[in-house]
């Protein structure tokens, strides 16, 4: 599961909740910042008969060259990308209309959300770095608290050699060298969180639709 998935799972009590308290740690200090390099082929989608092995070594190299982790002090907050639960700063103005550029369905080039799930998880998890998230706007969110949650504590784990992902698009079954994974803690809904829940959650400042009583898609 993706870190923008483990966000938005959270709930929208999340983000009202008081913070975990850890350790003082410099990372916090830090940030993702979204560059745009001159070559165009950074954004084409990876070809689909890909060996699993080279696919990866393909999406460390997209990750290297369009999401670097800066000083905090070095990022401009006015230049940023919302999207899947996140905030992402961007180097320049005319880099964020690039991005925002991107098609909104994966076909030939690469599209924010799959940014998100296939290359910033990659960075996160090789540097701890936890990605800003969307602010909220709404007083709501801030009431709420923990209530009717549960904490996941963080910490980190060996994920064996055979194991299954969907991190190339489909599910399949993977094979490869072991290798540590590092979860940071959160809190998450016991129960399915509604649209209408959550549309109070973000604010009326924020946009929303379709709000309703019926759980929300499952992700």
């Amino acid at each position: 599961m993706s870190l923008a998935l483990i966000l938005l799972l959270a709930g929208a009590k999340a983000c009202g909740a008081e913070p975990v308290k850890e350790p003082a740690d410099a990372r916090v200090k830090q940030a993702y910042l979204l560059v745009c390099p001159d070559k165009v082929d950074v954004f084409k989608l990876p070809a689909g008969e890909l060996h699993w092995q080279d696919l990866h070594k393909l999406l460390d190299e997209k990750t290297r060259r369009l999401i670097q982790v800066v000083d905090r002090s070095k990022v401009d907050p006015s230049l940023y990308l919302d999207t899947e639960g996140l905030r992402l700063f961007v180097s320049s103005r005319e880099y964020l209309k690039r991005f925002q550029q991107l098609p909104p369905e994966p076909k030939e080039q690469i599209t924010v959300a799959y940014l998100i799930r296939n290359l910033l998880l990659r960075g996160y998890s090789e540097s701890g770095i936890e990605p800003d998230r969307v602010p909220v706007r709404g007083d709501a969110g801030k009431k709420l608290g923990t209530q009717g949650m549960a904490f996941i504590k963080g910490g980190e784990y060996v994920r064996p050699g055979h194991y299954y992902t969907s991190q190339s698009a489909e599910l399949g079954e993977r094979k490869g060298q072991k290798y540590k994974v590092r979860v940071s803690s959160f809190w998450i809904d016991k129960y399915k969180v509604t649209n209408k829940d959550y549309c109070r959650f973000l604010g009326t400042r924020n946009s929303c639709n379709a709000p309703s009583a019926t759980p929300a898609r499952p992700f």
